[in-house]
């Protein structure tokens, strides 16, 4: 890693060579839109990212591996039938890239008010994890650009890429295909937030206190530089 960034690996050069490309390699092609790359930015890119914190949410879902969008729609009837009045939120799609299986990763389903269990569908809490999104209001075999700029933006803000990317459909309704607008989210590791409670719990809160005076005015939108 040091040859490739001349010498000195700052945040921003291990989102380009490290985990950051990898989560990039991962994303299916069709998300990904071969126009935009990692480490690639436009000024006017950028509009419309939002930080967002996903509480812990309790949810239904059927995770298995998908080769195409396609093999979502009868797994999301069993979804509705299964769930029913239960649904407390919108349709949801998360593509994880810690696991090593034959297409991608896959989990569709919805937050729920109570448990949901059968043969397919299983319901578990899903951790608290920190997101930029975006809106995506095209259709969906453009949504790779969207996916870009999330990841491309994150770059340079120097934030590592977690594990999952979240597609949440909020317009859709029940025995239709997904569609309509749809919140991209590209999770990253909070990373001052992470150090911050580290501190506390190995120093104590006053010494904690001294060594992050101005920290607070981090975000997670500060530029890297």
């Amino acid at each position: 890693m040091r040859a490739r960034c001349g010498g000195v690996c700052d945040r921003r050069c291990f989102i380009a060579t490290g985990i950051g490309a990898a989560a990039w390699a991962v994303v299916p092609a069709s998300l990904r839109g071969d126009q935009v790359a990692v480490g690639a930015v436009d000024a006017g890119a950028v509009g419309g990212i939002e930080a967002e914190v996903r509480p812990p949410t309790l949810f239904a879902g059927i995770r298995k591996p998908i080769a195409k969008r396609a093999e979502l729609e009868p797994r999301i009837e069993v979804l509705e039938a299964a769930c029913g009045d239960k649904v407390s939120g919108p349709l949801t799609h998360i593509f994880r890239f810690d696991t090593p299986v034959e297409g991608y990763d896959s989990e569709i389903g919805f937050p729920v008010s109570s448990p949901v269990n059968s043969e397919e569908v299983k319901t578990h809490t899903l951790r608290e994890m920190h997101f930029f999104t975006r809106l995506h209001d095209g259709p969906t075999d453009t949504l790779g650009e969207t996916i870009g700029s999330l990841f491309a933006y994150m770059r340079t803000t120097g934030l590592s890429p977690e594990l999952e990317l979240v597609e949440v459909y909020g317009e859709h309704r029940p025995g239709r295909p997904p569609g309509g607008s749809v919140q991209v989210m590209a999770s990253f590791l909070a990373w001052p937030e992470l150090y911050r409670a580290q501190l506390d719990r190995v120093l104590g809160p006053a010494a904690s206190a001294a060594i992050w005076q101005g920290g607070e005015t981090l975000t997670p939108h500060t530029p890297v530089d």
